[in-house]
């Protein structure tokens, strides 16, 4: 049995205004979300899924018992944009923008706008400031992707050229992230990070009219 959004904010002891002021709308527009999930994005049903407790799937499986229709084709339709940043860390970041990916991505997925010019580099694997990277974080990456990395330390966010390490290098098992231009220093990543510095594979980039 589906679980629809007015029950799971009941469930979770909140009020419309609650779940409206955290969604940044008018508790007149939230509750048409709650009539009619349907026109829900990416973003929102994140936030969602985090003040209910429950899963972006739970959200996105919400359906209207008389209308009968799911929320999901919004997602593949829209995925937030966030801004690579200093301070990233695990809270979800305000979203600058909506993007419409041209393939099918997971309701995981997101996107980054490139805020410097360490991946723009004529010859390379270049993402110009400014572009929107597509992530998806159910990739697991290989040699030669570009993955989002977050540093587990400082939280500073960057995208990056992934690569692992020999087997036969010292520093191994770990991995290098790379920049597109050369005059930028590599960063090394041990193994035992990997899962929290590295938060999906870049799958698509929307580029800015040069």
């Amino acid at each position: 049995m589906k679980i629809g959004l007015k029950e799971r904010r009941r469930l979770a002891g909140l009020i419309q205004a609650d779940v409206a002021k955290h969604l940044g709308l008018s508790i007149s527009q939230y509750s048409r979300y709650e009539a009619d999930p349907t026109s829900l994005t990416g973003d929102k049903i994140a936030i969602l899924a985090r003040l209910f407790a429950c899963s972006q799937e739970d959200i996105i499986g919400t359906v209207d018992p008389q209308k009968g229709s799911s929320v999901i084709a919004s997602v593949r339709r829209t995925v937030p944009v966030y801004a690579l940043n200093i301070g990233w860390g695990d809270d979800m970041q305000e979203a600058v923008g909506e993007y419409a990916p041209t393939g099918e991505v997971s309701v995981d997925a997101y996107a980054v706008e490139q805020t410097d010019d360490t991946m723009s580099h004529e010859g390379q694997k270049s993402i110009w400031r400014g572009d929107w990277a597509v992530v998806e974080p159910t990739i697991e990456p290989q040699s030669g992707n570009i993955v989002h990395y977050v540093d587990p330390k400082t939280g500073e966010s960057l995208l990056r050229i992934f690569q692992p390490l020999h087997p036969t290098n010292p520093r191994a098992p770990g991995f290098m992230l790379r920049c597109a231009d050369p005059n930028v220093d590599d960063i090394y990543v041990p193994q035992r990070q990997a899962s929290k510095a590295i938060r999906g594979v870049v799958t698509e980039r929307r580029t800015l009219l040069r």
